[in-house]
């Protein structure tokens, strides 16, 4: 439980209360109002060339062609946006396109996802997959408390 933080106001163990806590370098921001590490909050917090996803919260490379993308994203969409994927077939076996990002992952939503992790946890889209738990409130008694880095329920013990 050391990655996550006690929200004093909420009694809940949340990811981050702001940047200070986010340490992995891809997710070096602090989405304050979901208390979650994310790559971007607004395209300022992206390099030059690439906009913040509203939704997702990662920087995206802009692009007019696909000489402009990236070799990890080298498809160039009808919206300027650089992707891994637009329809799917891009993907190795067990992924799917998220096609609004154009990113080959886990899953997109909870079909995707069954026992023991059926959620999604559409907050960690580099990496996204299914889940345990995305709160508090998806944890069982006996491990009562979500870890959101891990996205496992967990116990506290020693007390």
């Amino acid at each position: 439980m050391s990655k996550l933080h006690c929200d004093t106001g909420t009694g809940q163990c949340v990811e981050c209360l702001g940047d200070r806590n986010c340490v992995v370098s891809t997710y070096p921001f602090c989405d304050t109002p979901i208390e979650r590490c994310v790559g971007c909050r607004t395209t300022t917090d992206c390099r030059a060339n690439e906009i913040c996803d509203a939704t997702a919260r990662v920087c995206v490379a802009e692009c007019t062609t696909a000489t402009n993308c990236p070799s990890a994203q080298p498809l160039c969409n009808a919206a300027g946006l650089c992707m891994e994927c637009i329809n799917g077939d891009e993907c190795p076996q067990h992924q799917v396109c998220d096609f609004r990002l154009g990113r080959c992952v886990g899953c997109v939503d909870e079909k995707q996802c069954a026992a023991p992790a059926p959620y999604c946890d559409v907050y960690n889209p580099e990496h996204m997959r299914c889940k345990e738990c995305l709160s508090t409130s998806d944890c069982p008694q006996e491990k009562p408390y979500c870890d959101l880095h891990g996205g496992i329920c967990v116990a506290l013990t020693g007390l």
